[in-house]
């Protein structure tokens, strides 16, 4: 018997160099299971863009979580930038607007997404490929849209100048005359009057993930995007005679280039 344990606790170190062999063999073939990570890219849609940042953990080997925050501008369709071409007498250039916009509408989403593994890293291709979807509560901010208008001090004098306006019910006729505007007034104007319009969003896109290492992250994703609030988002000037151009959702197909590090 005492022989027995003898040869037994002698095998125990050959046991547990195998056994690290083993692992490690494992790994190569396998790769390293990573269970958190963090990225950050730039989002195209066809109704906007948007900046996000995501923080990621697996569940198991096919399955992970992630929280996303992300910073978006959502357009109208009816949106057409233009120059104008009233250029003599004012001391700047014009910058490029929109007609008949009323409003600038920026979102904040906030969200809870679940990643599921539909392909693995190849060794020639070396590309993973998830589903991925999110959904969370996004808060709607409305910013005032001004232009510089153009004023003169006598009507027959070529003498110009430039006063920065938002659109109201007064200075309708000027606002929405293509001979009065000079141009927007900037991304400054109107920061101090933001007001929020709560809501909903959701995205579903397939990524791929092609990074040479298996601890960082370089993919794309393509997918659908939606947003919904609790009324119309006002951005373009509504007109009375027409259907409001307006809607309370904004659905769109984006493509997004994200870059992290997994560990």
């Amino acid at each position: 018997m005492k022989r027995t344990v003898l040869f037994l606790m002698s095998l125990a170190p050959v046991l547990l160099i195998a056994q690290s062999l083993d692992k490690m063999s494992a790994n190569d073939r396998m790769g390293v299971l990573y269970t958190k990570d963090a990225s950050c890219g730039l989002r195209i849609i066809t109704n906007g863009w948007a900046l996000f940042g995501n923080l990621g953990k697996s569940i198991n080997l096919n399955r992970s979580r992630f929280y996303q925050v992300e910073f978006a501008e959502l357009k109208n369709p009816r949106e057409k930038k233009q120059t104008s071409d009233n250029f003599g007498g004012a001391d700047y250039p014009p910058r490029p607007y929109v007609f008949g916009k009323e409003n600038v509408f920026f979102a904040l989403h906030v969200g809870i997404g679940r990643k599921y593994l539909l392909g693995e890293k190849a060794e020639k291709s070396g590309v993973e490929v998830t589903l991925n979807y999110v959904l969370g509560p996004s808060l709607g901010i409305l910013k005032p849209y001004y232009l510089d208008l153009i004023y003169t001090s006598d009507p027959g004098s070529p003498r110009r100048s430039t006063h920065s306006e938002k659109y109201s019910e007064e200075n309708a006729p000027k606002f929405l005359d293509h001979t009065q505007i000079y141009g927007s007034s900037g991304f400054s104007k109107g920061l101090s009057e933001i007001r929020p319009i709560p809501g909903l969003h959701a995205k579903v896109g397939i990524n791929f993930d092609w990074a040479s290492f298996g601890d960082f992250i370089k993919a794309l994703e393509v997918g659908v995007t939606a947003d919904v609030y609790y009324k119309r988002v006002p951005i373009m000037i509504s007109d009375h005679h027409q259907n409001n151009p307006n809607r309370a959702y904004f659905i769109g197909l984006y493509l997004s280039g994200q870059v992290g590090k997994k560990w």
